[in-house]
């Protein structure tokens, strides 16, 4: 429950709107078998073309940049964005990323 606050929070800093973002957060249970786990996961929940504001016409974006480009939110009845983290974490698999598992460190372009 901390890192999905901590996540809404950062994100709550990052994103600049003048509409009120909401997220549709939900424990779920998702994948998980023995060898790997799907521990959360985020998307659009809606998208929007040709709106009031629409910098490209026949163009599809996502819920809350619509709104945000709208300047109002263009369906007050749904949450724009969906975040689902899950309930059943594989308790004896152990969760590698590629920057633990990579021999040497990639190395950054000037």
């Amino acid at each position: 429950m901390y890192m999905c606050s901590r996540l809404l929070d950062r994100w709550g800093e990052i994103l600049d709107s003048a509409v009120v973002i909401t997220i549709n957060a939900n424990f779920d249970p998702l994948t998980c078998t023995a060898t790997s786990a799907v521990l959360g996961s985020a998307g659009a929940a809606s998208v929007f073309s040709d709106f009031p504001g629409a910098p490209v016409a026949g163009t599809w974006y996502s819920g809350a940049l619509a709104n945000k480009l709208a300047g109002f939110d263009l369906d007050p009845t749904t949450r724009p964005t969906t975040a689902r983290s899950t309930t059943t974490p594989a308790r004896r698999t152990p969760i590698t990323t590629a920057r633990a598992t990579r021999a040497t460190p990639p190395r950054l372009r000037d």
